[in-house]
């Protein structure tokens, strides 16, 4: 007795000196358009990713920047509140006279000899005003209100002003 087996499983049949091939393997491959097609989808959707690549490095250039500019004023208010008020309000060289100051991308920074560095991005300018405090009727050398300026060398010179109070602590 003979087997029965699927049609898959059985050679092609012999039909005078053609072979006959079964239906079901006569289309195992793509067309060209398909081919085109699939590409061209492809491609729309790749450029799309492109695009928002460019958007993506250049928000993390921005936020490298705000993190480089808090450094470097979170580095001026502390050197403020640490000091002498004596030297902070009275003008000593020590202090006053290392500015304008600068920085570099890292906001570590950059030792000048009063040129602007080349590899300066941040450059801090000090100014000193008076400050009356609450209940006070006059400014009376308790404390100062010390504004410094940042300016961004490399983002069109813009502008960022800070401030800070310089207290007398008795030191």
């Amino acid at each position: 007795m003979r087997a029965h087996l699927p049609p898959y499983c059985m050679p092609p049949r012999l039909s005078g000196s053609r072979i006959r091939v079964p239906a079901t393997s006569a289309r195992r491959g793509f067309s060209l358009v398909e081919v085109i097609v699939a590409l061209g989808v492809m491609s729309f959707a790749a450029s799309g990713l492109i695009g928002l690549l460019s958007v993506g490095v250049g928000l993390s250039r921005n936020f490298m920047n705000i993190t480089a500019e808090s450094q470097v004023v979170q580095a001026v208010s502390n050197e403020l509140q640490l000091m002498d008020y004596s030297a902070v309000v009275g003008g000593s060289a020590t202090f006053t006279g290392t500015f304008p100051r600068f920085y570099d991308e890292g906001g570590a920074f950059i030792q000048s000899g009063g040129n602007t560095p080349a590899n300066a991005f941040f450059k801090v300018n000090l100014q000193q005003q008076a400050c009356k405090l609450p209940g006070a009727t006059v400014a009376d050398g308790t404390a100062k209100t010390v504004i410094f300026e940042l300016v961004h060398l490399r983002n069109n010179g813009e502008i960022k002003t800070y401030c800070t109070l310089a207290v007398n602590n008795g030191r």
